[in-house]
């Protein structure tokens, strides 16, 4: 089938209202997934032989700490080899106590947690409740990472990790640029770090989907995907191994994982005036997000997609048999 991991976003509320958000989360939303739908989900998958990773997110998942538990507890009944969740912390300033109950029912399913932690999120999270909430996961021996979004100048990585205690020392991180979606529209221009070229693009999408709290389903988990015409359906109508056995878009997702036939598809869609890509981009997410985000755009880029697919599945199949 292709794939591996399935991601849940379980709510669209969160403790923040970050001025970068994708997905435009705030304490003022109040989506939540229902238990049974996700456990629904989960048996779904798994009945595809998808249990490698099963990942939570929001909004803010530990708002709702007993429903994370209940899921990822049934994910790894059911076989999940890696389980994970990414929050943004602000339950590091709970007491330890309610901290090492919540992290207690947690030791037993979940691997990982990665904490979102920039100069964005600090304006709603003390940094001693990051360092209080990684050191308790640590303590019940649950791994941790800190996610940190990157922006050109005195916002991004590099000033506001300088800007940190000494208590950020010696920790695991990892970066990813800003993409100018939901909130982040608002953002000036010249603060995305657009420093690829469209030579070194690509989509890494391919092998995941995702569930959002309201039942629809996607071939990606990048923020930008959830307002593009790339959707698949919504498990409250179809099921998962339809959605993946008849949807175009996950045919798709092989040739825009391909950075060679990603590249031809982004020609073809400039040349016919549909999207105008700059010399520099952030990521193949944005301008797949360009490509995709407008239903009459996405409308004439499908023929090119199937044209395209038809040529990558000759070309592979060719390849495969001279190498007999």
């Amino acid at each position: 089938m292709g794939f591996d991991q399935f991601g849940i976003v379980i709510t669209n509320r969160c403790t923040a209202a970050c001025k970068f958000c994708g997905w435009r989360c705030s304490p003022k939303n109040h989506g939540v997934i229902e238990l049974n739908m996700a456990k629904d989900a989960i048996d779904q998958a798994v009945s595809l032989g998808l249990t490698r990773r099963l990942g939570l997110t929001g909004g803010e998942a530990f708002l709702y700490p007993d429903l994370v538990r209940d899921i990822l507890k049934y994910g790894r009944k059911k076989g999940y080899k890696v389980c994970s969740i990414a929050t943004n912390g602000f339950w590091g300033g709970w007491s330890d106590e309610k901290i090492d109950a919540v992290l207690e029912s947690l030791e037993d399913c979940c691997d990982l947690i990665s904490f979102s932690y920039d100069s964005f999120h600090a304006e709603y999270i003390p940094e001693e409740s990051i360092w209080h909430a990684a050191e308790s996961a640590g303590r019940h021996g649950i791994k941790f990472h800190i996610s940190v979004a990157d922006v050109k100048g005195e916002r991004g990585a590099g000033p506001f990790l300088a800007s940190l205690s000494e208590k950020a020392l010696k920790r695991s991180y990892d970066f990813y640029p800003l993409q100018q979606i939901g909130n982040a529209m608002d953002m000036p221009e010249e603060m995305f770090c657009r420093d690829l070229t469209r030579e070194e693009v690509s989509c890494k999408g391919f092998g995941l989907f995702t569930l959002l709290y309201d039942g629809r389903v996607f071939p990606c988990c990048n923020p930008g995907i959830f307002d593009t015409d790339l959707y698949m359906g919504n498990i409250k109508e179809t099921s998962l191994k339809d959605m993946l056995e008849s949807s175009d878009v996950f045919k798709y997702m092989r040739l825009l994982c391909n950075k060679d036939y990603y590249r031809r598809l982004i020609i073809r869609a400039e040349e016919t005036g549909l999207i105008n890509v700059p010399e520099k981009v952030v990521s193949g997410c944005e301008i797949c997000h360009w490509m995709f985000r407008d239903k009459k755009i996405a409308d004439q880029i499908y023929p090119m997609l199937k044209e395209l697919y038809q040529e990558m599945i000759v070309h592979n199949f060719l390849c495969k048999k001279e190498g007999e």
